[in-house]
């Protein structure tokens, strides 16, 4: 290599490093700017060494277009290094076992946020064959430590396509794969995949319940409360929404199970351990749910009619002692009345009186006025 190529690389190095460290300092902007510079300096590349660095560069930059929400140039990117990836795994064939075990890594790696990128534009046809391939890939790189972190994250997007799709049994198998791999991981350390992890347990019980055989996701949806319970007791507001996504997929799960106390026990744990008054807000469409189902079957899921009309009443007392916009208490005590009373024409004149306020609502005051329209419109 010429001392001007060696010059080059070092540019692109330092570029690519720059980059990397603006992506963990929470600057994307700035990473792009500068993966920009990689993919610059790398155009026209036929070295081995450039070519790698463009590869990396686009993928790493198309996951930050994505979470900007400019899936068209995110797509552009990825397709060109799932190219580059793969020209670079043909290539080494025959090459040293480290070097192919690297190419089928970055090949995989490329796939899998390809089918990352069109579950999120909802294209799970698109990909699918995508999360497979990669899948496929990894069979030939051993045991090396980052293959356990893309099998669990090709085969997520595995089972997100199939729920996606509407093959509940091929989702459920693979999203159950994929929980037991990112257990493992959070087990291991690596609780960076926490978030990925929750949503993975949800997704598993969407695609269990879609078969009437939720109780089988049960263990593994408290499970990953579990660690995101413990992960919020070490890290506090930072894992705030973690926990209380974790705790809303297993109290949907219990309730879906028929353990109606047991799910009201998760909320009150939910609300109480968060310390946010927002969150009391959620109790009202928990207590909603209930009230519709038959005096059996709550008596036999541990919560009667009446302990729900108590809890509720207290659930909004208590929002009202924590400062909660005065009129989405409001809101909440009409919707009370609504369904434990029901009170139409009431709710039906509270609405109009509030007719001509939406600019001046909060949001979260706003979606609950719509919530009681529509339950309104439900009764009529």
């Amino acid at each position: 290599m010429s001392i001007s190529q060696t010059n080059k690389m070092d540019r692109i190095r330092t570029a690519f490093e720059a980059a990397r460290a603006a992506r963990q300092k929470g600057n994307p902007q700035k990473a792009l700017e500068h993966w920009g510079e990689v993919l610059q300096l790398t155009e026209n590349a036929t070295d081995r060494d450039p070519r790698q660095a463009r590869m990396a560069s686009s993928s790493e930059s198309a996951v930050v277009y994505q979470e900007l929400g400019d899936l068209r140039t995110a797509e552009k990117l990825l397709i060109q290094a799932v190219e580059l990836a793969a020209q670079l795994a043909k290539e080494s064939a025959q090459s040293a076992p480290e070097v192919r075990v690297g190419d089928a890594l970055a090949l995989a790696s490329v796939h899998v946020n390809l089918a990352g990128l069109y579950v999120t534009a909802r294209e799970p046809e698109r990909g699918l064959p995508h999360a497979e391939f990669s899948l496929d890939a990894l069979q030939n790189v051993g045991q090396h430590p980052a293959r356990t972190m893309l099998n669990f994250a090709a085969t997520l997007q595995q089972g997100t396509s199939h729920l996606l799709l509407g093959t509940y049994a091929q989702a459920q198998e693979s999203l159950q794969k994929a929980t037991d791999l990112g257990v493992q991981l959070v087990t291991e350390g690596q609780v960076q995949v926490l978030p990925q992890l929750v949503e993975c347990g949800g997704r598993l019980f969407a695609a269990a319940k879609a078969q009437g055989r939720s109780a089988d996701a049960l263990p593994s949806v408290e499970q990953v409360a579990r660690m995101a319970t413990a992960t919020f007791e070490a890290q506090g507001a930072p894992a705030l929404e973690l926990f209380v996504n974790a705790q809303m997929h297993r109290i949907n799960a219990l309730l879906d199970h028929g353990r109606f106390a047991e799910a009201e026990d998760q909320l009150w744990h939910m609300i109480d351990g968060s310390g946010q008054g927002n969150i009391l807000l959620s109790a009202p469409d928990f207590y909603v749910s209930l009230w519709k189902r038959d005096d059996e079957a709550l008596k036999q899921g541990g919560l009667p009619r009446e302990e729900i009309l108590e809890s509720w009443e207290d659930a909004i007392d208590q929002a009202a002692k924590r400062d909660a916009d005065p009129l989405a208490i409001e809101v909440m005590r009409q919707r009370f009345r609504l369904h434990t009373a029901l009170a139409k024409d009431e709710t039906r004149a509270f609405l109009t009186a509030q007719t001509g306020t939406e600019k001046e609502l909060s949001p979260l005051t706003a979606a609950l006025l719509r919530a009681l329209q529509g339950e309104l419109q439900a009764f009529a």
